[in-house]
């Protein structure tokens, strides 16, 4: 299962990063990609992909 979330601010989106790295995995750490200022991949304790983004 997997999930893509745009947020609308990057505080939003720190705020869910902490959340969902705690107990699980970083793919691709907060950073700034060409199409968002401010996004992650991380997989959650229970095993589901997030990405989240501005």
């Amino acid at each position: 299962m997997s999930y893509g979330i745009n947020f609308e601010s990057e505080a939003e989106v720190k705020g869910a990063y902490e959340m969902l790295a705690k107990g699980g995995t970083v793919l691709f750490p907060l950073g700034a990609l060409p199409w968002s200022s401010c996004c992650a991949e991380v997989v959650d304790k229970f095993g589901v992909y997030w990405y989240i983004a501005v």
